[in-house]
């Protein structure tokens, strides 16, 4: 049976215009062309949507839509105001009131049937399927200064993960307040996040982020392209990287996330949902401080140690500080060591990651250690019905690492013996 979407606007031809729209795809309309005719089909008709005009005689749409949200029989139906106010006060206004979304007209018709599809889908899922467990991994690239890797580490991981697992990864650029990984992987996306803002975070569904996802065919991995317009960087709030996060987690199983290089509500929106933080640092004194810094704020937001992992990132050749140095610096256990190697620039000059490069063995195999000590542990433990060529090569890798440690705490129990 067809939804029922009830159109309350007292503009006749608009109302006209917006059933034509609507009928195509196949809904139901029915039309009130005042406020209290809307409340009384809303009532009799018990309609799945509500299009609401805002400037009516007698009863405007923001008291429409609190009466609405009085009814029983409409205090959870979707509501969009749908009207030629577009002032910034009104959008306000009408979700303080309990609409779900704001539009403006004149509006695109194929907006318009995303945006009554989202809330709809929504709306009609079920308590189980609203309660299903988020499955995907995310895991958000860090640091305090620029320049330590994080974009480089980013591109490099998600494809790694990709080429590991051969799963579906994305790689989403919250780099704030401009991205630039979409340079580093030689791609040009059409949408990216900038315009995912121009939606309401509780209308982004899976639909709506896959229309702004880039592939990247070498790497296999799908990209969100960052703010490209550092202006339009103040439209991104934490609700929408919130959203956004929760449905990439939901069509990924593993989830990179080029972070900004501050603590700002956007960033710790980010903290919040991602399963591990890992944090890159070069050999300085500086990055040390920063870093340190950083793990403070971390404590104080209360994150679980085994959240954050560290590692010695070396992005220049020679004079850094020791690995010894470095682990003395923090509480924190180092996790991993990413070998320098001058290809890197090339790399971001031609947009050709490390990992695909074949240039650069030792940064790659690093690389490599990194991506399977991020996998979860479960994947860990499996065998691959059909195992990729990465798999092959770091079990390989960890075979190897294994019989020596076996070896060495062999000779070690017969020293004690003896």
């Amino acid at each position: 049976m067809a939804d029922i979407i009830l159109i309350v606007d007292d503009d006749n031809d608009r109302a006209s215009l917006t059933k034509i729209i609507l009928n195509k795809a196949g809904y139901q309309c029915i039309t009130a062309f005042d406020g209290r005719q809307g409340l009384v089909m809303a009532k009799s008709s018990k309609p799945n949507l509500i299009l609401l005009d805002l400037m009516m005689p007698g009863m405007n749409g923001f008291d429409v839509c609190i009466e609405l949200r009085k009814m029983p029989e409409t205090i959870e139906t979707p509501i969009i105001f749908l009207t030629a106010k577009a002032e910034t006060a009104n959008k306000i206004r009408g979700l303080q009131v309990g609409a779900d979304d704001y539009m403006t007209v004149p509006f695109e018709s194929d907006e318009l049937l995303l945006r009554v599809r989202a809330l709809l889908r929504r709306a009609q899922a079920s308590p189980q399927e609203r309660k299903t467990t988020q499955s995907g991994k995310i895991i958000a690239v860090f640091n305090l200064r620029g320049g330590s890797g994080c974009t480089t580490l980013a591109v490099n991981l998600a494809i790694g993960l990709k080429q590991l697992w051969n799963e579906e990864v994305g790689l989403v650029d919250f780099c704030l307040p401009i991205g630039v990984a979409n340079i580093y992987l030689n791609i040009r996306p059409h949408n990216s996040i900038s315009e995912l803002t121009e939606f309401y975070p509780d209308v982004i569904d899976r639909e709506l982020i896959e229309k702004h996802l880039t592939f990247h065919e070498s790497g296999g991995i799908y990209l969100l392209g960052g703010v490209f317009e550092p202006a339009k960087a103040e439209k991104v709030t934490e609700e929408h990287v919130a959203a956004i996060l929760d449905r990439m987690r939901e069509q990924f199983s593993y989830v990179l996330v080029d972070t900004p290089h501050d603590f700002s509500p956007q960033t710790l929106s980010i903290f919040d949902k991602a399963d591990e933080i890992l944090i890159p640092i070069p050999p300085d004194i500086a990055s040390l401080l920063l870093t340190k810094a950083a793990l403070t704020i971390f404590e104080d937001l209360g994150y679980i140690e085994d959240k954050v992992r560290l590692v010695v990132n070396w992005t220049f050749k020679e004079n850094g500080l020791s690995i010894e140095h470095i682990q003395e610096a923090f509480k924190h256990k180092i996790g991993s060591l990413i070998q320098f190697d001058t290809i890197v620039s090339e790399a971001i000059s031609t947009g050709v990651p490390v990992i695909l490069s074949n240039q650069s063995k030792k940064m790659a195999t690093s690389i490599e250690d990194l991506v399977w000590d991020l996998s979860r542990p479960s994947e860990q433990l499996s065998f691959p019905e059909e195992p990729t060529e990465m798999w092959i090569r770091v079990s390989k890798r960890k075979k190897l690492i294994q019989e020596k440690q076996s070896f060495w705490s062999k000779l070690f129990n017969r020293s004690l013996v003896d």
